[in-house]
């Protein structure tokens, strides 16, 4: 019997040196990606600043937390759009996009949504102007009454089109974060966009029906579609998104609904949001929350990175995910993963982790914005320590959603 007892020991032990070894070989490789570059593209990328995002969250004058950016650029600079949480302020009486912890009395933390808002940048991103109410809100329609967020934006002539996820209600009941892709548009009437979108009476107009309805009767990527990215190319817009199939289609996403797979597809429209064509085999496997570029005849996709599967069983909301990208010239044959940008060390303002990536290419060099994620250890606060708005856990402590800036060097042929 001790000889059998020894034996399962021995099997035990090295089976803990195997997985040890295993974990250890994982964390060798991310630390070697880390600092490569998308050969032939651009140089490594700089955080800049490197120490503090460009829009900070949780006080006042700043949003509650932001995440999902998308920024575009025109001649007068850059426009950034992003997911906000809005508290009712009850001085204002409206849902406002920043909170004050010194008057926590003023407004009304039953009363929260989320909603899409902006921002505007002269200097490349650097410093920003806040827009203070949502550009696109809930409802009324029962499949974006829940929330509203991560949007992509681009130009058509005068006018914006918004495409953006939403989760709601089915048969009055929440719908637990199954995502549909929504449209909504707004005319410029010959304004620039920071005019009009900075004009606080200015609202988009929402389409009252999901751009690619979802399916319930079967497992599908279409049983949850979101992450929306969009492009011009050859006349059309090419809507790339992040299709989840689950294993229970007609339920909300929970312990008993697994995701079964989930990938990148691809749906053509006409400018008039005219279904021509949508993929129905995955585009790009192993993406998720990504923005697709087309530029020089060349398709660039930035997307967030989770941890490895054994390292996300014991993970928690977002932390340690990182930023990849991948070329293709065809947009269905890429290039291997590219590991461009991971947060910083713990205490850092991305220390917990980094996601969303976004995208400016200028001249001379490439401009990346994310989501970072800052980890605040609140039993390290006195009781009478003034408390940001963030995303509280079991523990008291708080994750914080802000908006990160690197930027790389495009490389030229000569180089």
């Amino acid at each position: 019997m001790r000889a059998e007892f020894n034996h399962e020991a021995d099997k035990l032990r090295r089976l803990i040196m195997i997985v040890k070894v295993t974990a250890l070989a994982v964390l060798l490789l991310m630390i070697t990606q880390a600092c490569k570059s998308s050969p032939g593209v651009f140089t490594p990328f700089v955080k800049s600043p490197a120490s503090r995002p460009v829009i900070a969250s949780g006080v006042a004058g700043v949003p509650t937390f932001i995440s999902d950016p998308c920024v575009i650029k025109d001649e007068s600079g850059y426009h950034a759009f992003f997911s906000v949480y809005y508290v009712k302020n009850k001085k204002k009486g409206k849902h406002w996009f920043s909170y004050d912890p010194a008057n926590p009395g003023d407004y009304d933390m039953s009363d929260c949504m989320g909603g899409l808002g902006y921002a505007f940048s002269a200097d490349r991103g650097l410093t920003w102007t806040c827009r203070e109410t949502p550009l696109v809100t809930t409802g009324p329609e029962e499949w974006q009454a829940h929330a509203v967020e991560t949007a992509n934006v681009i130009k058509l002539e005068d006018r914006l089109l918004m495409f953006y996820c939403a989760q709601g209600n089915r048969d009055g009941k929440r719908f637990t974060s199954r995502y549909q892709i929504g449209v909504a548009s707004l005319d410029l009437g010959g304004k620039s966009i920071e005019e009009q979108l900075l004009d606080e009476s200015v609202v988009f107009a929402k389409r009252k029906t999901p751009l690619i309805p979802i399916r319930l009767d079967k497992t599908h990527h279409l049983n949850n579609t979101q992450e929306p990215s969009v492009l011009l190319k050859d006349g059309n817009i090419e809507l790339f998104y992040i299709g989840l199939s689950l294993s229970k289609p007609s339920e909300a996403i929970g312990k008993e609904n697994r995701i079964s797979n989930m990938a990148m597809y691809k749906a053509v429209f006409d400018t008039d949001l005219n279904l021509v064509s949508h993929s129905a085999d995955p585009v790009l496997e192993g993406v998720n929350i990504i923005e697709v570029h087309y530029r020089d005849g060349v398709y660039h996709t930035f997307s967030t990175k989770s941890p490895p599967l054994l390292v996300r069983l014991f993970a928690d909301f977002h932390k340690d995910e990182k930023i990849t990208h991948y070329l293709s010239k065809d947009g269905v044959n890429w290039t291997e993963e590219d590991l461009i940008l991971q947060g910083g060390g713990t205490g850092s303002f991305d220390g917990w982790g980094i996601m969303a990536p976004t995208v400016v290419f200028e001249k001379d060099q490439v401009v990346l914005f994310y989501t970072a994620w800052e980890y605040e250890n609140r039993a390290d606060l006195p009781e009478s320590a003034l408390r940001r708005f963030g995303m509280g856990r079991e523990n008291g402590d708080a994750i914080h959603g802000t908006l990160g800036r690197a930027v790389a060097r495009l490389k030229l042929e000569e180089d």
